[in-house]
Parts: C-alpha cells; sequence; structure tokens
C-alpha cells in the first residue's frame, strides 16, 4: 500500500467464503511498516466469522433455435425460455443478444424488445419470476448481409444467481442465398409398382452437410408426412441430380380421404430453410385406397348362372400380391342366386351367379364385413331372353322369362 499519512483510512478486502454453509473460518489481517512502530501489538486483527446462505434465484435460459440459415432480407424467430429453479423469487430479468454485423433487430415482431439506451443492442426487460415459474419471449432477427453470423444470449437479474452457468446460449445464421430442392417423378412402373423419381439441388455450397429425405406425404412440410422417409441421402455442393431412385409404394399406407405427394424435404432436422416449397412435391396419381376390380360381363339372362372375377388391388391400381381376405357378394336383385362369402387372394374368380329381375342390377363386392377395408360396386344388365318363333311365313318373338318369376 502506498505511504499513509497521520490519521484514520478505511479499504475494504472482498474474501471467498468456505462452500458449506456454516463453516466456521477466522479472517486475520495485519500490518506492516518500514518505519518503527512504538506500539506493533495492535497492528493485527483476528475476526471469527461463519458462512451463510444469502438467498438467490437459479435462472436457466434454454433456446427454440431457429433455421440456421436466412436469406438476405429475410427474417428468423428465436424463442426464449426462462425457467427459475429457485429458491427465491428473481426480480429486474433481463436479456441481452448482441447480434454480429451482418443481422439486424426486427423490433415490430420482437414484442417487450428495444434497443438497450440508443446503442443497438436488442434487450428484452421481462420483470419478476417466481420460483419453480416460466417466462417465454420471442426475438425476430433479419438477414442484412450475407455471410456467416450469429450471437450469444445472456440471461440476467438483480437477485443473485447462484448458477449463471446456464445463462449463456449461443445462436449462430448463415445469410446468403437459401438452397433449392427440385423434385421431378421421373416414370411410374405399372409392373413393378415402382416409381421413380429424381430431384436437383440448387446453391448448396454452403449447406453441404445438409440431408434430403423422400417422404410421402399430404402436403409439402414436415407436418403432413404420413410415412417414414423412403429415401435419405446428402446433397451434392454443386448444382446436380440424384437418381433416379425407386421405391417400392405398392404397400403405401395413407388416410382414404386425402391426395398423396411424393415430397423432398432438406435437412431431416429442420435447420435448414429452403428459397420455396413449391417445387418440392409431385402429386402421384394413386388410388385414394386399396380397392376391387371386378371383370363382369355387361349382360346377362335371367336364370341362367355367369361368373365374375375379382382382383384385389393397392394404392397404384396393381393387383396386390400380398392380399388374402373373405370377401361377400351382395345384389339389388332380391331373387338372386348368390355364393357364400369366400377366400380371395389377389384374384379368383366367382361363379354360379344367378339374377332374376329385368333391368340394371347392381352387384357389391366387399370384405369389409370381415374386417377389411376394400369394396366395389359394378352393374349388369339383365335381358329377357327373345326366341325367333317361325309359324308358315311369320316370324314372332318369344320373350322367355324365368319361371319364378312368372305371373
Amino acid at each position: 500500500m502506498p505511504n499513509l499519512p497521520a490519521g484514520h483510512t478505511t479499504f475494504q478486502v472482498t474474501v471467498q467464503t468456505p462452500g458449506t454453509v456454516g463453516a466456521q473460518f477466522n479472517l486475520t489481517a495485519s500490518i506492516a511498516r518500514d518505519t518503527p512502530d512504538l506500539t506493533p501489538d495492535d497492528n493485527t486483527h483476528i475476526v471469527s466469522a461463519s458462512s451463510t446462505l444469502v438467498p438467490g434465484a437459479d435462472l436457466q435460459l434454454t433456446v427454440d433455435q431457429p433455421p440456421n440459415n436466412v436469406g438476405l432480407n429475410g427474417k428468423v424467430s428465436v424463442v426464449y425460455h426462462i425457467h427459475n429453479n429457485g429458491p427465491t423469487q428473481a426480480n429486474g430479468i433481463v436479456i441481452t443478444a448482441p447480434l454480429s454485423g451482418n443481422l439486424g433487430f426486427n423490433a415490430g415482431n420482437s414484442p417487450g424488445w428495444g434497443l438497450q439506451g440508443g446503442t443497438g443492442l436488442p434487450v428484452a426487460e421481462l420483470g419478476s419470476l417466481a420460483p419453480g415459474g416460466d417466462l417465454t419471449t420471442t426475438l425476430v432477427v433479419i438477414g442484412n448481409a450475407e455471410g456467416g453470423g450469429g450471437f450469444i444470449s445472456k440471461l440476467s437479474s438483480s437477485t443473485p444467481d447462484p448458477n449463471p452457468n446456464n445463462n449463456l446460449v449461443g445462436t449462430e445464421l448463415q445469410v446468403g442465398n437459401l438452397p433449392n430442392i427440385a423434385l421431378t417423378v421421373l416414370n411410374l412402373d405399372t409392373t413393378s409398382g415402382n416409381i421413380g423419381y429424381i430431384y436437383a439441388v440448387k446453391d448448396v455450397s454452403l449447406y453441404q452437410d445438409t440431408e434430403v429425405k423422400l417422404y410421402w406425404a399430404t402436403g409439402p412440410t414436415r407436418a403432413d408426412v404420413i410415412q417414414p422417409a423412403i429415401y435419405q441421402g446428402p446433397v451434392d455442393r454443386h448444382i446436380g441430380t440424384h437418381g433416379p431412385f425407386f421405391a417400392a409404394v405398392s404397400s403405401l399406407s395413407a388416410p382414404p380421404d386425402v391426395a398423396t405427394y411424393l415430397v423432398a424435404i432438406a435437412d431431416p432436422d429442420g435447420k435448414v430453410v429452403e428459397s420455396s416449397l413449391s417445387d418440392n412435391l409431385v402429386a402421384v396419381k394413386l388410388p385414394l385406397a386399396p380397392t376391387f376390380s371386378v371383370s363382369a360381363p355387361a349382360q346377362v339372362y335371367p336364370g341362367r348362372p355367369f361368373q365374375i372375377t375379382v382382383t384385389a388391388r393397392n394404392r397404384l391400381g396393381l393387383p396386390d400380391p400380398n392380399y388374402t381376405g373373405v370377401v361377400t357378394l351382395t345384389s339389388s336383385d332380391p331373387s338372386a342366386v348368390l355364393p357364400k362369402p369366400f377366400t380371395l387372394t389377389t384374384q379368383g374368380v366367382v361363379p354360379g351367379i344367378i339374377l332374376n329381375d329385368l333391368g340394371s342390377q347392381s352387384l357389391y363386392v366387399s370384405d369389409k364385413p370381415s374386417g377389411g377395408t376394400r369394396s366395389a360396386t359394378f352393374v349388369v344388365t339383365v335381358s329377357p331372353v327373345l326366341i325367333v318363333n317361325s309359324v308358315g311365313d311369320e316370324d314372332s318373338l318369344v320373350t322367355i322369362r324365368p319361371r319364378s318369376r312368372l305371373r
């Protein structure tokens, strides 16, 4: 210390106490001098004390990270979650987010946020939070210039925090051209039930670690996916194509009342935003549900047996080699003679069907009574039997009706 003049001088020393609450410790303060001291016995002072717990609030900051790329002048949202682990209430809670030079603050879409003292530092003043409580706030960031950037968000309060290590979260953002995936269906193989597809990836030099997954879906986003990915692979670091890859879709399961699409999605983790989603999906013209098809004569005669061929078909409209079920046949003709429910494996012939009522008659095949999902309706015309009766020089037509229907 410097030389001290005559009189009293006061100074303060900060010491770190033992980590155990209630621990006893001594503080010894001594002073020495180069010049003689007439009363050296009063140059040392010992203070005994014990450590105590200062009430505090352990605040914890987590972030819903945005996609790690944003287009020039594009916007991304950073959602913050604050939790108070206790033991006391936290007051004067503040989050600061010092953005890198190529990022900007979008005040209009960031309620509760402002710029600190005209410095350009985004700050959110969030008030108090009780022990066990939670707060959420959203910061919207703009990509002002191309290049890499980011920021480290810091959470603080006016209440002592015994664990400041969980108060910092980093966010990285790449500003520039966004990658884009263009998907095209090449062909539908009606023999194998496979579909060929190809996708081209553009502007991905900054996103070489991005992966592409192909899904069956009802629309262009992850929320629309109805089946796990049928292909996954890396994108090229240049403009290029992948494919054609062939994916079996004959057993595709989907709600029966929705259209079906083949969708390409960049980066399964959702950290890459594409410049356009409109070219990521292709509608595939599949039947809305697995069904039956029926081959039957267009015209039959009353009382005469005929046969039909029933085929179980998949969503591509192809014969389903995996199908086995019990099929029931019904008719709009109340006097029809129909076979009993029968077991069908992919395709089968159903003989011995007899209709008696003249006119158009509907027949219905279905496996729904036995727990299936397939059905089909078809119509045949029951025509009278006409016989030419020659008597002398004149011909006449005689209509033959089934005996059960004669009056």
